[in-house]
This record gives structure tokens, sequence and C-alpha cells, in this order.
């Protein structure tokens, strides 16, 4: 999938749940929706909390608008993800990206493997504070 369409799918979702856009929230709330993301995509009471696979599987593997030959794999997302401005975009939409809660056992006999932390962290979409 060629990164700016990728991008804008991600941007897109964002900017619906920061727009608080009924459908989807409906959609994202529903009973059968919360069983299949509840351990990775959350929304309640107005705040969307997430891991980074949970968003890839709402956002990719679960999303019927994207066909296989949009499909990307999970390590394709993250990079696209990391590599926006996906934050600089959501900051004029009044929000921001931030890690709610860290991971900080993962590690090796080498060091912390940030890829793994990045992959483990829960992420929550915040109102910029004023």
């Amino acid at each position: 999938m060629e990164y700016s369409i990728l991008y804008k799918i991600i941007l897109s979702f964002f900017v619906k749940i920061t727009n608080k856009d009924t459908e989807l929230i409906k959609l994202l709330t529903s009973s059968t929706e919360v069983d299949k993301t509840l351990s990775g995509l959350v929304y309640k009471e107005g705040c969307l909390g997430f891991n980074l696979d949970g968003l890839y599987q709402r956002l990719i593997n679960n999303n019927p608008n994207v066909t296989p030959e949009l499909s990307v794999s999970y390590q394709d997302f993250r990079k696209a993800l990391y590599e926006s401005d996906l934050n600089t975009q959501l900051a004029k939409q009044g929000y921001i990206i931030k890690v709610c809660s860290q991971n900080t056992k993962v590690s090796n006999a080498r060091g912390p493997n940030t890829r793994a932390k990045v992959d483990t962290n829960w992420y929550e979409l915040v109102p910029l504070e004023t």
C-alpha cells in the first residue's frame, strides 16, 4: 500500500474521533466491536485508548474498506505511523496522541527493546492542554 493512502486512513480515523463522528463512535461502542477490540482499542466516555496492534487491527485488518491490494503488514503500518506528522495534524484539531502507559518490563540482555516497548505501550488520544 502506498504510504500516502495508509496515512490518510490513519489520519481520517483520528479526525473522525476528534470530530465525534457519531457513526464511528457507535461502531466503536457497540458490544460486538468492544468484544473484538477490548484488548487493543477502546473508546469509552469520549476517550480513545489503544495499543498499536489494536489500532492496526481496527484500521487495516477489520476495515471493510481496505481491500487485499490495499493491505499492509503490521511493520509497515507502524513505520508509516511513526514517520508521519500525525500529532502535528491532530494538534490542528486540538488533540494529541500521548503514551498513557509504558511497558517498562520489555528488555533483553543488551538493554531495552525499544520496538517491543512501542508495540506494547498504551496510547491515548487527548485534548491539548491550554
